[in-house]
């Protein structure tokens, strides 16, 4: 089975094509271009250098989010439009657990952090247990009141700290290492997230659905719709 994945929840839009686990080919661009710009030529090329055609895909994956609401809205329309023609099947994960995949085989916890704006992060916390992932909690949160309390329950277990809220919010983050010294915060280049890394959380995602039933999942409401409300 061929299954083309798509992230556009933070602001490097990354792209795969996975057949029966083993990825064919990946295009990652962690660029100052919009998704709207970088998007579809990445597709177009990556499809392109393996000889492929959107038709030859037997599914999508996007990313449902939580991350940024127009960057998680464009991969949405994409695979949409993908799917559409061909009535292919959709299939959704989050971002969190997609961060959380690049560390399949560590034996200890992962926290996914990424920056939900005004002090608050979108966060996930995982344990890997014979090669599956168990969700202990998700949410969102003051990242302040999220990391003391993850420094006091975990503070003597072995946990991984990765996405863009541990640069974004590094003092924080320093200071719970103060505090927790076993638990580790990974540099940039394994905080942003691969499409590649999908195959291993592939037992984590959605059931596939037909391209009209595919939904965001923001966590949160907008900016725009928090200010219509006051």
């Amino acid at each position: 089975m061929k299954t083309l994945v798509i992230d556009t929840s933070s602001t490097a839009a990354s792209i795969a094509v996975i057949e029966d686990g083993v990825v064919l080919g990946e295009y990652t661009l962690h660029t100052i271009q919009t998704h709207s710009q970088k998007l579809m030529p990445m597709v177009d090329q990556l499809l392109s250098h393996l000889d492929l055609k959107i038709r030859d895909m037997d599914r999508f994956a996007v990313c449902e989010g939580p991350g940024s609401f127009t960057g998680v809205r464009i991969g949405l329309a994409a695979v949409k439009a993908f799917a559409q023609p061909y009535n292919k099947p959709v299939c959704t994960f989050s971002s969190m657990k997609l961060l959380a995949a690049a560390f399949a085989h560590y034996e200890g916890m992962v926290l996914s952090a990424l920056d939900a704006k005004r002090g608050t992060v979108y966060y996930g916390l995982y344990r890997w247990r014979l090669g599956h992932l168990e969700t202990i909690a998700e949410g969102v949160e003051d990242v302040t009141m999220l990391l003391e309390d993850v420094a006091t329950r975990y503070m003597d277990q072995y946990l991984v700290c990765t996405g863009d809220a541990t640069w974004i919010y590094q003092d924080a983050f320093d200071k719970m290492l103060g505090t927790a010294p076993a638990i580790r915060i990974t540099g940039k280049r394994t905080s942003v997230p691969n499409a590649s890394n999908f195959r291993y959380i592939e037992d984590a995602v959605s059931e596939a659905v037909e391209y009209n039933d595919v939904k965001a999942n923001y966590m949160k409401k907008s900016q725009a719709e928090r200010d219509l409300i006051k």
